[in-house]
């Protein structure tokens, strides 16, 4: 029996609407993993409540997106990085920062803030009855950002919040250069910055995110070739 990946649904031609479920499934294509995705209809099963999570055959479950890829690397001998030179693991290392505890949470404000209506029809409606979502779903919505304040950028100027993501992406744009992956072949990098672009550019409510990246045609040409390769 293959090992089941929760994950939260996909509803905007996208496996799924979290970047970090996205971020797993992804590399475990790329790492030509066996494995089946249940889409939760409630809550995640994980200790910490959240998705995406593994749950082997035997019942026992890994979470969290980085911890299960050192995981299956491990017990699978996933080599796809293992030549990156010790420069190379560094930028890997500040592109994963970059894109997970920076460029997340302005997607985050974007959905949670500024689109709930269109956040709680797409995550909720059908998977919640009706009743509880009308006291569940502001409850979620609250703590979800509070999240965004207490990394900091929650409390900025939507502006300011904006700029910086602008200066994620045009970052990501330069170290992409005319390359086909980022680091030349497909890695580990590729999964994360793949999950929370392809996000970004999925969205049916537009903004400033969406433009920006649009506006990096290497950004966007990657994005064509990861799909097409993995997902097509």
């Amino acid at each position: 029996m293959p090992m089941k990946v929760h994950i939260f649904a996909g509803d905007w031609d996208v496996p799924s609407e979290s970047p970090f479920c996205l971020k797993l499934l992804t590399w475990m294509r790329m790492a030509e993993i066996p494995f089946e995705t249940s889409v939760l209809s409630g809550p995640a099963k994980s200790k910490s409540g959240k998705a995406p999570y593994l749950e082997r055959a035997d019942g026992s479950i890994l979470e969290d997106s980085s911890a299960i890829i050192e995981t299956l690397s491990t017990e699978y001998g996933v080599r796809m990085d293992a030549e990156r030179t010790p420069e190379q693991r560094a930028t890997m290392t500040l592109i994963q920062r970059t894109v997970e505890t920076h460029l997340y949470f302005a997607i985050l404000l974007h959905r949670w803030r500024d689109h709930w209506p269109e956040i709680r029809r797409s995550y909720f409606e059908g998977s919640i009855p009706a009743p509880l979502l009308l006291v569940a779903g502001p409850m979620i919505r609250r703590g979800t950002l509070k999240q965004a304040h207490g990394q900091g950028m929650g409390r900025m100027a939507w502006s300011q919040a904006v700029a910086e993501a602008k200066e994620d992406l045009q970052a990501l744009s330069v170290l992409l250069g005319e390359r086909d992956y980022f680091f030349g072949t497909p890695g580990l990098t590729d999964a994360i910055v793949y999950g929370s672009l392809e996000n970004i550019r999925a969205e049916p409510m537009a903004g400033p995110l969406e433009d920006t990246l649009l506006g990096h045609t290497n950004l966007t040409a990657w994005l064509d070739r990861m799909k097409a390769r993995f997902w097509e």
